[in-house]
């Protein structure tokens, strides 16, 4: 019986996938799991070979590039274990992560009603990067993108608090836990029918999790395991293409659950606000029709 699924995407990451394997190879005791890794047709074919000494890999080889969301269902869909845990390719794991995650789940789920569970993601220099949020609110992205262009002119600093291990307690309640290392439930990722395909990159676990809050579930970063998380690695530092994706997929998170004047103000008003990001957007647009 294999208890924990751990479900990889790869597009053109095929260094950065076989670390990972390694790692979970190396720290991973205790605990029943396969692992499964989809290629979104990643114009660079080196997965295979890179692969190809790891004979216990399930590979699905995708005839075209989904999204992320997409092919984490296609994956989930046909793995056996009773836990996914959906790691990105750039992550490597630092200790014994995965039992870790898997016996705190099972010790706690009765009592707090688990969503989700992530840990707190680390750079090679451990300072602690994204590895959770709050539910997107219109509101607050207007004021903060207000904020972030009046600084931007007065050429002010921008104050950011950082994240410690010594912050957090044995667990934290959030909204959401980030999709690097995201460890959820078959039946908790069954009952709001995985990720939503329409989201193809960037908000897809935001929402999954907001859909779970609505049945009273909720998310938690727990303080043991640990990840090591190279952020942005299948868009080799692509920042106009990665910024295309997290507005479009913001505008399809706030178009799915307000009222259609209230989407259509806030698509206004951030096409404004971030006219840059609409700019590239238009220009990816016509260059791929030519």
């Amino acid at each position: 019986m294999i208890q924990v699924s751990i479900i990889i995407i790869n597009y053109n990451t095929a260094q950065w996938v076989k670390s990972c394997v390694n790692s979970i190879q190396q720290f991973t005791q205790g605990v029943s799991f396969d692992i499964w890794i989809v290629d979104n047709q990643s114009t660079e074919r080196a997965i295979e070979s890179l692969l190809a000494s790891f004979t216990e890999i399930n590979f699905i080889q995708l005839p075209k590039n989904i999204g992320f969301g997409a092919a984490c269902n296609v994956a989930a869909s046909r793995a056996k274990g009773d836990y996914f845990l959906f790691l990105n390719p750039d992550t490597k794991l630092l200790n014994n992560a995965i039992s870790l995650f898997y016996n705190f789940w099972t010790q706690n789920n009765e009592k707090l009603n688990l969503a989700c569970i992530g840990a707190l993601l680390q750079q090679e220099d451990g300072t602690i990067v994204h590895s959770f949020g709050r539910f997107p609110q219109m509101s607050i992205l207007v004021r903060e993108k207000l904020k972030s262009i009046g600084k931007h002119f007065l050429h002010s600093q921008s104050s950011n608090t950082r994240v410690t291990f010594s912050d957090f307690e044995a667990y934290q309640q959030v909204d959401y836990v980030t999709g690097a290392d995201l460890f959820i439930s078959r039946q908790n990722f069954e009952l709001v029918q995985g990720f939503d395909e329409r989201f193809f990159m960037y908000f897809e676990e935001t929402d999954l999790q907001c859909r779970l809050a609505k049945f009273g579930k909720n998310a938690f970063v727990i303080n043991g395991p640990k990840l090591q998380h190279i952020q942005g690695a299948s868009l080799k530092g692509n920042k106009p293409l990665m910024r295309v994706f997290y507005f479009n997929s913001l505008l399809q998170y706030f178009k799915i659950r307000k009222a259609k004047w209230q989407f259509l103000t806030f698509k206004f008003l951030w096409c404004i606000l971030d006219a840059k990001t609409l700019y590239q957007k238009i220009c990816l647009s016509l260059k791929s029709k030519n």
